[in-house]
C-alpha cells in the first residue's frame, strides 16, 4: 500500500483543513446546460474559493491546458439520463487518473437501486486499485432508486419520515466508510 502518494495528494485537496469541491460532472449526465457552457470560465470565477474540482477526463485536460492548478478529482463512473441513469458504470480507471496527474478519483453508488450490487462491486474494485496505487478515493453515495422510469431520491420519505430518511443517509455513509480504503493523511 502506497501511503506516501495518498498523503501527498490528499494534502493538496485538504490543505485548508476542509474541502469545498466544485462538481462539473452533470454535463455528461444531462447534456450541456447554460450555466456550464464555459466550465473553464466558471472555474476561473471560483478560483480561490474551491479546494478541488470534480469532473471527467475532458475537463481535466482542459484545466491542464488552461494552467488551472486547483486539485482535480476524476469521476470514474458515469451514466446519462437517456438510459438507466441510476446505473453508474466505470468509464475510466485509476491508472488513467494517475497518468494524467489527478489528485483523487471518485466512484458513484446509488444505494437501493436495482443496480446497487454492480456499483458496490465497482467501488470495491476501484478501492483496491487506489490502495495499491496510492490514489485517494471519493465515494459519491446517494440513496436513489428507479420509480416508473424516473429517479427517486427519497424526497417523499424525507418529508414524511425524516428519521427513516436519516437512517438511509447514515447507511449510505457507512457503506462508503466500509468500502473506501482508509486514507492515512486523515488519521494524523
Amino acid at each position: 500500500m502506497s501511503l506516501t502518494g495518498k498523503r501527498v495528494r490528499l494534502r493538496r485537496i485538504l490543505g485548508r483543513g476542509r474541502v469545498v469541491m466544485l462538481p462539473f460532472d452533470d454535463d455528461l449526465i444531462n447534456g450541456p446546460s447554460d450555466g456550464l457552457k464555459d466550465p473553464i470560465g466558471r472555474i476561473h470565477e471560483a478560483s480561490g474559493h474551491v479546494d478541488a474540482i470534480l469532473g471527467y477526463r475532458r475537463l481535466f485536460d482542459d484545466c491542464a491546458r488552461a494552467d488551472i492548478a486547483t486539485p482535480f478529482v476524476l469521476n470514474l463512473s458515469a451514466s446519462t439520463v437517456h438510459r438507466d441513469h441510476t446505473n453508474k458504470v466505470l468509464a475510466g480507471s485509476v491508472g488513467s487518473g494517475l497518468r494524467a496527474g489527478c489528485d483523487a478519483v471518485a466512484v458513484h453508488v446509488n444505494v437501493s437501486s436495482k443496480f446497487e450490487s454492480s456499483m458496490l462491486a465497482a467501488l470495491g474494485a476501484v478501492g483496491e486499485e487506489c490502495d495499491q496505487a496510492g490514489m485517494p478515493l471519493l465515494a459519491i453515495m446517494y440513496p436513489r432508486r428507479e420509480d416508473n422510469g424516473r429517479d427517486d431520491n427519497y424526497m417523499d420519505l424525507k418529508e414524511r419520515d425524516n428519521g427513516a430518511y436519516t437512517e438511509l443517509i447514515q447507511h449510505c455513509v457507512r457503506i462508503g466508510v466500509e468500502l473506501v480504503p482508509r486514507h492515512a493523511a486523515l488519521e494524523g
